[in-house]
């Protein structure tokens, strides 16, 4: 994800979505989201600037811990693949600390594969899970 955050701030707004997608579904990412989003690169560069600029400035700042986990009741699913970035395994294992248990998921290399896979298993298309 440094290489997205990185690129943005020297102004590539494509180059820091490039990175921050590579870092998040892994390489060969834009054959998913071209075949189960239309024009969802474009959209992505076109947004860049409310992603990089407001939101994650955003999720910097947000707290949640054990008060707010208690609030939730319905089952947590979290998806992380082998070729994940590491913040991803981070947040993996602060999630376990945080929930007592959270929901089976299949395992695969990225969480592009872990989406599709977990669509496909309810009957779905992967465009539906990552709507």
């Amino acid at each position: 994800m440094a290489v997205g955050f990185q690129k943005y701030r020297e102004g590539d707004r494509a180059g820091a979505v490039d990175g921050f997608l590579t870092a998040v579904f892994g390489r060969g990412y834009r054959q998913l989201l071209d075949r189960i989003i239309p024009e969802g690169w474009e959209q992505a560069v076109r947004d860049a600037d409310t992603f990089f600029g407001i939101e994650v400035p955003e999720l910097q700042r947000w707290r949640f811990g054990t008060p707010e986990t208690n609030c939730i009741t319905a089952p947590v699913l979290s998806l992380v693949g082998a070729d994940s970035d590491p913040a991803f395994n981070e947040m993996e294992q602060l999630l376990q600390g945080l929930f007592s248990r959270l929901n089976d998921r299949p395992r695969g290399r990225s969480q592009s594969f872990a989406a599709a896979s977990t669509a496909a298993t309810r009957g779905g298309n992967p465009g539906s899970v990552l709507r």
